[in-house]
């Protein structure tokens, strides 16, 4: 039935079943689906003539090491690593180590005390330091000079042996108690020395050329480079044939002894021993001597001699 008969009918007011109306909009609606149907498959490409899906892009990989990241002034940031952590140098010096009549007894008597003991209390600061001093007042030349203390000294041995094991690693002997048993006990007492290479002796000297040979040690990538002076001998001169053996304070001689060994060394260590008996503060002449010591670029004095009661 032709939708304008069902029209005509109705205006006849023709009685027409439910099932008739809905049969025909039923098939009315079906024919306009596959009219849409039809044009859209009418208006797809064939599949052969459709473009593929594009392929998603590559997923970009960060590298392993990233760039350096630019800093505020548009540069990299700097690469340069850490500076080494400074080098340091711990030092310990004591003087004067000077034994009397009484130690001489305890140390030499037939039960004897080892010297050791006196140096056990410091012996803990003193290994631990870098450079240890000791100021060795008197000559160490051996029993055959025959020990003394006061006035003319000649200390055992022993008491060098004491002092190694303590720790010390430098001695000096340029005091005024050095030509206390003459020359000859002079070499002795470097003889001694000669026996500990391990120790640097500073003071006394065989020979001119080594009296112009200072004394320079190497610790902690750290060059130390030591001169040593004493005012006097206490009236017991130098022999006029041996100038070289023991080093006097003398302007010149420090002056020039100092620009030698400046530019050879890191800190430059001067020993002095000075000033008077007793005295507890410096001397004019100290003063004068410090500041002449201080202008030719010495860096550190140590400074020995005045007792105190």
């Amino acid at each position: 039935m032709h939708y304008t008969d069902c029209f005509k009918a109705a205006q006849k007011k023709q009685k027409m079943s439910c099932s008739t109306c809905f049969s025909f909009f039923t098939r009315w609606a079906l024919g306009i689906c596959v009219f849409i149907f039809a044009f859209s498959c009418a208006t797809q490409k064939p599949l052969g003539e459709r473009p593929l899906e594009e392929e998603p892009a590559p997923i970009e990989r960060l590298p392993d090491a990233l760039p350096p990241v630019p800093d505020g002034e548009g540069g990299a940031l700097d690469a340069t690593p850490a500076p080494p952590e400074p080098d340091y140098l711990d030092i310990a010096a004591v003087g004067d180590n000077l034994y009397h009549d009484p130690m001489i007894a305890l140390i030499t008597k037939q039960d004897p005390v080892d010297p050791s003991d006196f140096y056990s209390g410091i012996a803990p600061l003193i290994e631990n330091a870098d450079i240890a001093f000791v100021n060795q007042e008197t000559v160490l030349a051996g029993k055959d000079f025959g020990y003394s203390g006061y006035p003319q000294f000649n200390t055992p041995q022993i008491v060098g042996d004491a002092l190694i094991a303590a720790g010390f690693n430098v001695v000096n002997h340029a005091t005024n108690h050095i030509m206390d048993k003459g020359e000859k006990a002079v070499f002795a007492t470097m003889d001694f020395w000669d026996n500990h290479p391990e120790i640097a002796c500073l003071g006394v000297y065989r020979s001119e050329e080594a009296s112009g040979r200072p004394v320079i040690i190497e610790k902690n990538n750290i060059t130390i480079g030591f001169l040593s002076y004493t005012y006097g001998t206490n009236g017991l001169p130098v022999p006029k044939s041996m100038p070289y053996l023991v080093p006097l304070i003398n302007d010149q001689r420090i002056v020039k002894d100092l620009a030698a060994l400046r530019p050879n060394c890191d800190p430059l260590i001067v020993s002095m021993h000075w000033g008077e008996e007793y005295r507890l503060q410096p001397t004019k002449e100290q003063e004068r001597l410090a500041q002449l010591l201080a202008d030719h670029k010495a860096d550190v004095i140590i400074g020995h001699h005045p007792p105190r009661a």
